[in-house]
């Protein structure tokens, strides 16, 4: 193995600073990403919508 378990899965109480925030980060990206798949799901129906009507 490379990484050893303890040092693959860092507490957040460690001496590392930041090491807490990881998660946090994907979690917050994971957001962001479904966010935008939304808002583009919308914005393409409404462009496809918006070029119906004017034919």
């Amino acid at each position: 193995m490379f990484v050893s378990p303890a040092m693959a899965h860092v507490s957040a109480g460690s001496s590392t600073p930041g090491a807490g925030y990881g998660p946090l980060i994907f979690v917050a990206a994971a957001v962001l990403f479904v966010a935008f798949m939304v808002i583009d799901k919308k914005w393409r129906e409404h462009r496809k919508n918006r070029d119906d009507e004017e034919t």
